[in-house]
């Protein structure tokens, strides 16, 4: 039997887009640590009366999520008598881990599921036969239809759903769970059940006084405040703050974080945008953020209408973003680049055998070539090296002008990018007409197989123009981003000779029996401390761009819908108050002694939520299995030996061209 915050959360998870009803941050703590109580009475443990809460039985369940409560009543109880309010409040400040438990907890029973970025749905099997995985309770029934049942019929339901319906009450969840007529009719009933126990009574009673209490003090604070947001320093006529922007983004939003606090503007040719930045504003848009802002629609829309299509991944939302989703988990997934090592590993012999025994090597071009051919064969079975040239070029051209909104919209159709647009064209050619489904018999499934099986099952959903879109994302996924995180980590790793002697030598452990295995990636802390380290200094998502799509109230500002939003998550990545020293590059911040980085919203590379970056897996094993080859390869310096890395920060920072190594021998 599911435990009433497990039941909760169910409750509140919306078959359809997988997300949770919207509810408050702080009234879901709230009715989390109010169901963690109920559980406990109803295991027998404490009893609640309207003004008092008291242990009757200090045994422990055996169970993660409840034990550390009951622990800390009895502890409490010792000392004082309690009433029920001051322990919702009390349980409250745990609500994080009682979620994370939770849905854990639902995880393992199949009832949920969690992609690679830990982004938790309803599980397919649930959200089709509304019943849970086979088990011997009476509860296997989904609580959704329990609690349907409860509320339009004259029966009496028992306990457990009473406290659930309470619970769910107290959140005032039911008007955006039932249409408006639906709730008209049962609204009644639903208060009369919600005071059936007098169990439950004192408890929601407690979540009810909180929430208004809290709703009152931020409204209180608003007002005093005015609602009006810093700009950050430096603006300058017309241009505003581009020319910061040029050589630091981070240190730049980091800057004004620590002079005006989480929310400020910025302005870039003469457009505003309201920055979100630091633990805070992470730890909020972990929680909230699929309820406030939506994606950047306009932007990769008109990025999409490039390859003919009509949306992208990253351009939509809801629903038909978690189904689409969905279906490339596994193509973006770990699993697509570790099926194969000898072939990946043969992509970086490949390059670097062009490499100049006499002239020195530009090292983002050359790994850019590495991680674009790599994520194509490895995710559509298709060499792109041939089109790699055209590939970037177009990619670049779109970035500058929909993403970073820098180039004017011509600069989409010059000649050079219209040559290299047909070039792409007659790589999806290519790679479509390869999987052909009598070409694909016997081969293991990769993403372009996914798609075209879904072009041919689903052709409401995609449509031959969206396929084009889809099927590009291989050869593109990675281009700016992990070529560039695999290119700071191997610039860090030349200034840090004693880090480097500790990756090469796991990377001669990788190749001690010829071709790397996974489980060998798997094995090398020392190098996935180094990436984890290069992440929180040159983060692959540098911010996230938004539109708030409901208004809302955060650190005592009021956010009105449509307001165009920058979330800044990496500012956090150089507090000193989280990561002492924190331009220093130190690998030894993610031993489990130190664990800087588990601070809440500490550390968020990949963005957050359901559009944080689906191939973060794959990306790092992709960085792990590059540098180890090169090192074990070959033996490469800095050139010049003194050189001090230089960005380029638009569209996302990535390193100059001119940073470069000199091959000084070939090991093998």
């Amino acid at each position: 039997m599911f435990n009433l915050p497990e039941e909760l959360l169910l409750l509140l998870m919306d078959e359809d887009n997988g997300e949770a009803t919207v509810v408050p941050e702080r009234t879901l703590s709230y009715a989390l640590a109010g169901a963690a109580l109920l559980e406990l009475a109803l295991q027998g443990r404490i009893d609640t009366g309207l003004d008092t809460l008291e242990v009757t039985d200090a045994t422990p369940l055996n169970d993660d999520l409840l034990d550390p409560v009951l622990a800390d009543i009895v502890e409490e109880s010792k000392e004082s008598q309690r009433n029920p309010e001051f322990w919702v409040r009390r349980v409250a400040e745990r609500s994080e881990d009682l979620r994370l438990r939770a849905l854990e907890g639902l995880a393992a029973a199949g009832v949920v599921e969690a992609d690679e970025t830990g982004f938790f749905s309803l599980s397919r099997l649930v959200a089709r036969t509304r019943r849970y995985p086979a088990t011997s309770v009476p509860h296997e029934q989904e609580v959704w239809l329990r609690v349907v049942h409860a509320v339009f019929s004259d029966e009496i339901p028992d306990t457990r759903d009473i406290v659930i319906i309470g619970l769910a009450n107290a959140c005032d969840v039911f008007r955006q769970m039932l249409l408006p007529e639906e709730y008209a009719e049962a609204r009644e009933r639903i208060e009369l059940i919600s005071r059936l126990e007098l169990l439950s009574r004192s408890v929601i009673d407690g979540i009810r006084n909180l929430t208004l209490a809290e709703a009152y003090a931020r409204r209180r604070g608003i007002q005093e405040k005015g609602g009006g947001w810093p700009r950050a320093s430096g603006h300058l006529p017309i241009i505003g703050h581009v020319l910061q922007f040029r050589n630091t983004i981070n240190g730049f939003l980091t800057e004004q974080y620590r002079k005006l606090g989480p929310v400020f503007e910025i302005s870039l040719l003469s457009k505003k945008w309201l920055v979100l930045a630091g633990p805070e504003a992470n730890s909020f848009l972990l929680r909230e953020g699929k309820h406030y802002l939506h994606t950047n629609h306009v932007a990769w829309q008109g990025f999409a209408q490039q390859f003919g299509g009509t949306r992208a991944l990253a351009g939509i939302d809801g629903a038909e973003h978690l189904r689409l989703r969905r279906f490339m988990r596994e193509g973006y997934s770990r699993r697509q680049l570790l099926k194969d090592l000898s072939q990946a590993v043969d992509v970086v012999d490949r390059e670097m055998q062009e490499w100049s025994k006499t002239r020195p090597v530009s090292v983002f071009p050359s790994v850019q070539r590495m991680v674009v051919n790599q994520l194509g064969e490895s995710m559509s079975g298709f060499s792109p090296q041939e089109y790699i040239d055209d590939i970037l070029d177009f990619i670049h051209a779109l970035e500058m002008v929909y993403m970073a909104n820098l180039y004017p919209k011509f600069m989409a159709y010059t000649p050079k990018i219209r040559r290299a647009r047909r070039r792409v064209e007659e790589l999806f050619e290519r790679v479509l007409a390869a999987h052909e489904p009598s070409l694909r018999v016997g081969e293991v499934p990769n993403l372009s197989d996914t798609l075209t099986e879904m072009r041919r099952s689903s052709p409401d959903f995609i449509t031959d123009k969206n396929l084009f879109v889809d099927f590009m994302g291989p050869f593109l996924a990675g281009a700016d981003t992990s070529s560039s995180a695999t290119s700071f980590m191997l610039y860090s790793l030349l200034k840090h000779p004693d880090v480097l002697a500790r990756v090469h030598e796991e990377a001669d452990q990788l190749f001690a029996n010829g071709t790397p295995t996974a489980d060998g990636l798997r094995d090398m802390p020392v190098t996935h401390r180094a990436i984890q380290e290069t992440l929180r200094l040159h983060p692959i998502v540098p911010v996230m761009v938004r539109t708030v799509a409901n208004s809302f109230e955060f650190s005592g500002y009021w956010i009105p819908a449509g307001t165009p939003v920058w979330v800044a998550m990496p500012v956090s990545h150089h507090l000193p108050e989280i990561y002492p020293d924190p331009q220093r590059f130190d690998i030894d911040r993610f031993l489990p002694e130190r664990r800087e980085h588990s601070q809440p919203g500490a550390y968020v590379p990949f963005g957050f939520g359901p559009h944080s970056c689906l191939g973060q897996g794959a990306a790092q094993i992709q960085m792990a299995l590059i540098i180890a080859t090169i090192l074990h390869r070959a033996e490469v310096a800095l050139d010049p030996p003194d050189y001090q890395l230089e960005l380029n920060s638009i569209p996302i920072p990535t390193p100059s061209r001119s940073f470069k190594v000199r091959l000084t021998r070939w090991r093998e």
